[in-house]
């Protein structure tokens, strides 16, 4: 900032040209007019003395008991003498605001425009001082010297020294008063260097310095003028009437007298006008502020009152939300016989509706029944009559007396077929039938299904080598382990042993033991090995007593019969030869290979062993794994094929 007294001359080409631009006609600085004495200012013979104006004051400034004030600013003087703004508020353009409109500074005397106010020139505080024959003036925010009629600057220092004659001289431009007619650069459309009109970047009319041409700056160097009141954005800075409370012709909201919110418009002035209240709403509040509350509607939002019910009681209903009385709700429910709530039931809210019936525990734990009074509560429970369900209905100690017996109980009795069974006693306290025993091994028919010891008709036992010498001395284990004598010691251990009447085997041995299969088959027959040779001829009791052959044979022998195979012989002595037919009610004759046997037994390969003691193994495991309890065979054998009798329990 330069010094207030002297004159903005930013280049040397410039300080000429302020020098004789000073020749302007301009007034004392200081706000009032001097008295004629005292200036300092010596004046030329032809230039009168300015008497001021009728108030004392200069133009613009306004005389208020306070003294000269601009009324546009000042904010104990705002917009009229005495018109004092709030403590946080301002004097914008004489209008009282929250703030000051842009391009305006609030400096302690008021808004000012730091552009062109003297005594805040480009800052607060900064007042431009006057010099010899010369005014202070703030032009773009800078001090300047405006010489006094008929006075001009010839030198570089401050104020106006030389008193101006007159002169024929014409007019140019060059910011110099050349005719000495009180006038720089008249006949132009400004004067060089000082403060002109100009338009700028958004069409408003700025302030800038006149150009050496004598030309308003171009727009990018025009200052834009402080925002004013108008509707418009003065300033440039894309906002309309910033810093006053409102923009003209728009509207806002507000708060009414009553609490409602109301619309308010702004004036021309840019200040808001009176809050108008709404119109009335359904909302339960006085909306347009007449003291009453929902007024024009049916009814006042959350009011209640009485009202008849569908059911005939007094219920109340409540206003609703849009002013309107919404369904009347029933009143709660009382003990006096009647609906009252509306739900259909009768005194359902108290302990019971007087004459009604209910199911209630007893003091044995049944359920019996009680009946509602007068009163709506529960008379004692009274027993059920005594039912046949296991326990003491009727509360007498004694559990479905009366009945043929206690439900859930069991006792013996005699079966069908004449063997001891149970009954249990029904849920209606009669006795149900009889149920036979499980089977058992007795030679008895015990379950009464026409079949005896079934379920025992085919069984495998474990025994040993030592158990089976007792009863033929050559089958040990050492002598023999399979063959003739083997198969009568087996066949004789299974008939001591239970309900067998036959056995075949080992189907399993090993270190001294052996498992055998005993069964229930046909009797024993006898067809001998004449008979047997002459089904197949490798079976004639001297070369073979028991093998493939005679396998083969026995069960030809024993299908020629109806039967489903057969085994043995299971004693023999030639020529006798006995053997063993089973049924098809618990034999199956499964076609196989030597080659999947031998997965059970790698020696029954049809090469190895094609007959004999793995191969009695394979076949017991070959049936098993097919669900079957046991099997003997090959029964039939060629090449790789071969046929096993599969055994069923």
């Amino acid at each position: 900032m330069l010094p207030r007294r002297y004159a903005f001359r930013p280049t040397i080409a410039c300080l000429a040209l302020a020098a004789v631009a000073a020749c302007a006609t301009g007034g004392p600085g200081n706000g009032v007019l001097p008295d004629g004495a005292g200036d300092g200012a010596e004046t030329p013979p032809d230039a009168p003395l300015d008497d001021g104006t009728d108030s004392g004051c200069l133009p613009g400034l306004t005389l208020c008991p306070s003294g000269c004030v601009d009324t546009n600013s000042d904010p104990g003087n705002c917009g009229a003498c005495g018109n004092t703004c709030g403590s946080s508020e301002v004097c914008n353009e004489g209008r009282c605001s929250g703030t000051c409109g842009s391009g305006r500074l609030d400096c302690p005397d008021g808004c000012v425009d730091p552009q062109t106010d003297d005594r805040n020139c480009g800052t607060c505080g900064n007042a431009c001082a006057d010099g010899l024959n010369a005014d202070g003036r703030c032009e773009l925010g800078h001090c300047i010297l405006v010489c006094h009629a008929g006075w001009q600057d010839r030198d570089s220092a401050p104020g106006c020294e030389t008193a101006c004659a007159g002169s024929g001289t014409p007019e140019v431009c060059n910011g110099i008063d050349d005719d000495c007619d009180g006038a720089t650069d008249e006949d132009f459309a400004c004067a060089v260097g000082r403060a002109t009109p100009c338009t700028t970047s958004c069409g408003t009319t700025g302030s800038g310095a006149c150009t050496l041409a004598c030309e308003p700056p171009a727009v990018e160097a025009c200052t834009p003028p402080a925002e004013t009141c108008n509707g418009i954005d003065d300033d440039c800075d894309t906002l309309p009437d910033d810093g006053f409370a409102c923009s003209p012709g728009t509207s806002g909201s507000c708060s009414t007298p009553c609490g409602s919110t109301g619309t308010r418009a702004c004036t021309a002035g840019c200040i808001w006008d009176d809050c108008v209240a709404p119109p009335e709403t359904c909302n339960g509040r006085d909306d347009d502020c007449d003291t009453v509350a929902d007024d024009g509607f049916e009814c006042a939002a959350g009011a209640t009152s009485t009202c008849p019910t569908s059911c005939g009681s007094t219920g109340t209903r409540t206003c609703g939300a849009s002013c309107a009385w919404q369904a009347c709700v029933p009143p709660p429910e009382a003990c006096n016989g009647r609906d009252d709530d509306c739900d259909t039931l009768v005194d359902e809210t108290s302990e019971c509706v007087p004459g009604s019936t209910q199911a209630c525990p007893t003091s044995c734990g049944t359920t019996g029944q009680r009946t509602c009074n007068a009163s709506c509560t529960w008379d004692a429970c009274v027993a059920p009559p005594e039912t046949c369900n296991g326990r003491d209905d009727d509360c007498d100690t004694v559990v479905d007396d009366g009945f043929e017996c206690l439900a859930g109980t069991s006792g013996g009795c005699t079966t069908s077929c004449g063997t001891s069974g149970t009954r249990v006693c029904a849920a209606s306290c009669a006795w149900g039938s009889c149920t036979p025993p499980a089977e058992t091994c007795n030679r008895a028919d015990d379950d009464c299904d026409g079949a005896v010891d079934n379920g025992f008709r085919a069984v495998t036992q474990t025994t040993t080598y030592a158990t089976l010498s007792t009863f033929l001395s050559a089958c040990n284990g050492t002598t023999q382990s399979y063959g003739p004598e083997c198969n009568a010691a087996i066949h004789r251990f299974c008939c001591s042993a239970g309900c067998a009447n036959a056995g075949f085997g080992p189907v399993e041995s090993a270190y001294g033991a052996a498992t055998v299969a005993c069964v229930i088959g046909e009797a024993t027959q006898n067809p001998g090995f004449p008979a047997l040779q002459a089904i197949h001829s490798g079976c004639d009791g001297v070369v073979q007593r028991a093998g493939p052959d005679c396998s083969c044979a026995i069960k030809r022998w024993c299908t020629g019969r109806g039967f489903a195979s057969g085994f043995g012989p299971v004693e023999n002595s030639y020529p006798d030869a006995y053997v063993v037919c089973v049924p098809s009610s618990i034999a199956v004759i499964v076609g196989t290979t030597y080659t999947e046997l031998s997965t059970y037994q790698s020696n029954c390969n049809g090469t190895t062993e094609r007959w004999g003691l793995y191969c009695n193994s394979a076949i017991h495991q070959f049936c098993r794994a097919r669900g079957h309890v046991t099997g003997f065979g090959p029964v039939e054998n060629v090449g790789d094929a071969a046929y096993v009798t599969c055994m069923d329990a």
